[in-house]
Parts: C-alpha cells; sequence; structure tokens
C-alpha cells in the first residue's frame, strides 16, 4: 500500500471517528429525560398533591360535621327534655340549635365539594398516570436504543483508534506532517481529494496530465486548485 493511500485511509479513519463521536454527543443529549416525560411526571405529582390535599380537606370536614350533627343532637334533647324550665335558657338553647343547623349546612356544602373534587381528581390522576406509564415507556424504549447504539459506537471508537496507531506506523514523518497541516488548512479537515480519471473529487477541477501521473505511480501529488494531497481511486 503507497504513502498516499495510507494517508487515505487515515483520513477515513479520522472522519469515522470525528463522526463516531458527533453521534455520541447527540446520543448524551438525548439520553436527558425529554421535556414531554419532564411534563408528565410534573402533572401527575401536582395531580396527587391536589387530591390529597381535597382528601384532608373532606376527611377534616366529615369530621366537624359530626361534631355539629352530635352536638345538635344533644342540645335538642336538653330543649326538648322537659327538664328545663328557665325561659331566657330554652331560648338561648333555641338559638344555638338554629346556629349549628346552619354551620351544619355549610359543613355539608364543604363536605359536597370536597367529594366532587376528590371524585373529579382521582379520575384526574388515573389519567395522568396512564399518560405518565405511556411516555415512560416510550422513552425507555428509545433509551434502550440509545444506550445500544452508543455501546456500538464506543467499541468502533475503540477499533479506530487501534487502526489508526497502526496506520500512523506506516507513514512517514514529512507525509503525517503534510496532512495534518493539510487537514487544519482545509475546509471539514480533508486533507486527502480522491482522483477519478483527471478529476479531483473534492473541488471538481481537472488535473494537469503530468500531475495525474504521478498520483498514479505512488508519488506524492497535490491538486492543482484546492491544494490537497491526491490519492488514485
Amino acid at each position: 500500500m503507497s504513502q498516499t493511500e495510507q494517508l487515505y485511509r487515515l483520513q477515513q479513519i479520522d472522519n469515522e471517528s470525528r463522526q463516531a463521536q458527533a453521534r455520541l454527543k447527540q446520543i448524551e443529549d438525548h439520553l436527558r429525560e425529554p421535556d414531554e416525560l419532564l411534563a408528565a411526571r410534573h402533572e401527575a405529582r401536582e395531580i396527587a398533591g391536589s387530591l390529597e390535599e381535597w382528601r384532608a380537606t373532606q376527611r377534616d370536614a366529615r369530621n366537624a360535621l359530626q361534631a355539629v350533627r352530635d352536638k345538635v343532637r344533644t342540645t335538642e334533647q336538653r330543649l326538648y327534655s322537659g327538664l328545663v324550665k328557665n325561659p331566657k335558657e330554652l331560648t338561648d338553647l333555641q338559638l344555638s340549635v338554629q346556629a349549628l343547623g346552619r354551620q351544619r349546612a355549610g359543613l355539608e356544602d364543604e363536605v359536597l365539594e370536597a367529594m366532587v373534587m376528590v371524585d373529579d381528581l382521582g379520575e384526574a390522576e388515573q389519567q395522568a398516570t396512564r399518560r405518565l406509564a405511556e411516555v415512560e415507556a416510550s422513552w425507555q424504549a428509545a433509551r434502550g436504543e440509545l444506550l445500544r447504539e452508543q455501546g456500538l459506537l464506543q467499541a468502533r471508537l475503540s477499533t479506530l483508534a487501534a487502526e489508526r496507531e497502526t496506520t500512523l506506523a506506516t507513514i512517514q514523518p514529512r507525509l503525517l506532517d503534510d496532512y495534518r497541516q493539510q487537514a487544519r488548512r482545509q475546509r471539514n479537515q480533508v486533507a486527502v481529494a480522491g482522483l477519478m480519471g483527471n478529476r479531483c473529487q473534492v473541488c471538481g477541477v481537472v488535473i494537469s496530465a503530468t500531475t495525474v501521473r504521478a498520483a498514479q505511480l505512488g508519488e506524492q501529488a497535490y491538486c492543482d486548485s484546492c491544494g490537497r494531497i491526491l490519492h488514485p481511486l
């Protein structure tokens, strides 16, 4: 294998390595939990929190309502027992029963409101939980594919690194320096251009016959236009 062939292979290795590293960076970004999943989890958490608050409100309202009912029953029993003879005390008991009745009505409304909210939020929680499970299952499937691809790319990079070291050992230092300078200078780091017939495959310019012959003989030849090292294909 000629020196230009080795340089061309080195360039292929470097290009593939850069592409693999760029893809690995994309995979790292994609492995972060997506906004859709974060939003679904947040929604489920918010609904669950609201549901717990309304359940607590419902329990408190029911306990308060039962206490008022017990107090109404006790007050009415005393009012109608016939044991209270004092007119003022009887009036106070009647007023107390009326006040407790109003309080009971208000608490009954609170219990009803809480019951409706608990039912609605319970249904919303089920829907949010199902939605979260669907989004998370989809994400986990995608994540599995990304992790599989990540593993393959990392293994490929290890193989390319070993091949690169082997290839470097076959290239003359002077040519290697030239390759590196060309890679830094040329756009897209393409230092070696394929030569198809008499045309540079990077810039498309027709190469002189003398230069084509030199390249075909394995000599170091450069494109007359873009200056890249030429490798006959």
